[in-house]
């Protein structure tokens, strides 16, 4: 439930599809399954089907990843939707995926 109000107030946020998770969409708030909370997301480029990311603090809670994401910081072989991009008009980047400080 803290993921869903977390989203709802810093949309657009970062999606993927299951069998593509390397290209990262964006979700704008009306792409939100807002009534399913179990259902999936339409990006701001039309691609439906979408999981919202969500990453675990050190307290274990989830909380979702706000779009656009890094470049920089991006797994290899990852890249952002140009048409999410470009649709959503966010030219400074809000999120950066960095590895979890206990994984080592």
């Amino acid at each position: 439930m803290t993921m869903l109000i977390t989203a709802l107030f810093t949309a657009p946020l970062v999606g993927i599809r299951k069998r593509w998770p390397r290209v990262l969409h964006a979700i704008e708030m009306d792409g939100i399954p807002v009534h399913d909370l179990d259902g999936t997301a339409t990006s701001a480029c039309g691609v439906t089907g979408l999981r919202i990311v969500a990453v675990a603090d050190e307290d274990g809670t989830d909380f979702v990843v706000p779009w656009p994401p890094y470049v920089e910081g991006l797994a290899p072989n990852h890249e952002r939707c140009k048409a999410c991009f470009d649709a959503c008009k966010k030219k400074r980047p809000r999120s950066r995926f960095a590895p979890r400080k206990d994984a080592a």
